[in-house]
């Protein structure tokens, strides 16, 4: 290595080494490839991944408003199961923490306006009161469980929704549409709806999409004794929460052109794409994927590929700003350009088409088109058994060993309990690659 190539090494060194100590996250700007070939046309994966670090210091304060679900099939040991839930991550909170409590049935009835928790007591009083009975005002709900949390909407505070339901929504505004909208208009005040469908009978594409559409998590719950565990990992993530309002901003160079994203929305303008992630989470990495074209005889020596600037709010809510940047070399040929892949970025890849694929097969399943959703499926788990041997992969070997079992229930005729909790599960699946979801 000449002189000049070892002080932009140990530049570039220092530059990560001081960015991941300034900043509340570790940053990661990889390419698919470390070498893109010079003589044709190529293509690559550009991977912006920041993982929240663990920090000293008090956690910020979270305003939290729980929508219970108190409709008919709620009744008996749902409904007990779902008030433990409550009670334990009331418990989980701190004394100046802010909680509400919006319970739903035919309509929505606000059991707590948004209060500090104190000691919890008066909280888990009125959770103690639901009982179940009627239909599922699940849009009204979510929306007074938003206004609770608007009372005392914070930067500097972690704004959060958790939805909970085990049915469909059938009074008031009830298509998947309308619940994003919803989604979208709370995500622009800073709120994330989480949502967690209890058994095999709610709408998990109307739950995955709230969630989607405002940057939340999504559970699935088959069995009301699963409920505690779930709530206190979304509580846990919660309270993990190391930068808020995430914006991430990737321009290319003239002769690259962004294709696509995986996984996390984006947004295309010319050479500059941006996308948001609303929380980061200690220890979780979360990140971005564009695929990009890049021109022939454009990386003849080592190539910025992208710039990266980062913005975020920090947790005194204070806007902080942070930057990076994406090189590349030249391959000689597409062995030298294999040879450079990056094990970590194309599992990344791989993970995300493979859930597309997957998704496409349940498509295919709910038209009744079981023979192509098969076949889907199939050419799918070859794709994920070559990659993890590739890539040396456990985790797209798992994958590939829960997709067979998906498989053989897409593969069976009829709709029956089987597939309504095969489906539930792989949208679940669906849904947290591309959120990137902590549980």
């Amino acid at each position: 290595m000449t002189a000049p190539l070892r002080l932009l090494s140990a530049l570039i060194i220092s530059l990560v080494a001081n960015f991941s100590f300034a900043h509340p996250f570790k940053v990661e700007t990889q390419l698919s490839h470390q070498k893109i070939r010079s003589d044709v046309k190529g293509s690559a994966f550009v991977k912006v991944a920041l993982t929240g670090l663990e920090l000293s210091g008090d956690r910020p304060p979270l305003n939290l408003s729980l929508v219970i679900d108190r409709s008919g099939s709620m009744r008996g040991a749902r409904i007990k199961q779902a008030q433990q839930a409550a009670k334990l991550a009331i418990s989980m909170l701190k004394p100046d923490d802010i909680i509400s409590i919006i319970a739903y049935d035919t309509e929505a009835e606000l059991l707590l306006p948004a209060t500090k928790v104190g000691n919890g007591k008066l909280a888990k009083k009125q959770i103690s009161r639901l009982k179940a009975n009627g239909s599922t005002a699940l849009f009204a709900g979510t929306q007074m469980g938003g206004e609770e949390v608007v009372k005392f909407l914070s930067r500097e505070r972690v704004n959060r929704v958790v939805l909970l339901s085990d049915g469909i929504a059938n009074v008031g505004p009830s298509s998947t549409e309308e619940l994003a909208q919803l989604g979208l208009k709370l995500a622009g005040r800073g709120i994330a709806v989480s949502t967690i469908g209890l058994g095999l009978g709610y709408n998990e594409d109307l739950m995955a999409r709230l969630a989607d559409s405002s940057d939340g998590n999504h559970s699935f719950v088959e069995r009301a004794d699963q409920l505690a565990g779930i709530m206190s990992l979304e509580l846990n993530d919660a309270l993990a929460v190391v930068a808020q309002d995430v914006e991430l901003k990737l321009t290319f160079p003239k002769g690259v052109r962004p294709v696509r994203a995986l996984g996390r929305e984006a947004k295309f303008n010319g050479q500059v794409v941006s996308s948001t992630i609303k929380q980061l989470i200690t220890g979780t990495e979360r990140y971005v994927l564009i695929e990009v074209e890049v021109n022939p005889g454009l990386v003849q020596e080592e190539l910025e590929l992208a710039k990266v600037a980062i913005r975020y709010r920090d947790r005194d809510g204070e806007l902080t700003e942070a930057s990076d940047r994406v090189l590349a070399r030249p391959a000689s040929s597409q062995s030298e350009m294999k040879k450079s892949a990056v094990a970590s970025v194309m599992e990344s890849v791989v993970e995300l088409v493979a859930r597309e694929q997957q998704e496409l097969a349940i498509k295919l399943k709910d038209e009744g088109k079981e023979a192509q959703a098969a076949r889907v499926m199939d050419n799918n788990n070859a794709y994920l058994r070559s990659n993890a041997i590739e890539f040396e992969s456990a985790k797209l070997h798992s994958m590939e060993e829960k997709a067979k079992v998906d498989t053989a229930i897409i593969k069976k005729r009829g709709k029956g309990r089987d597939w309504s909790r095969t489906r539930k599960k792989m949208r679940k699946q669906a849904y947290g690659s591309k959120a990137q979801m902590a549980f």
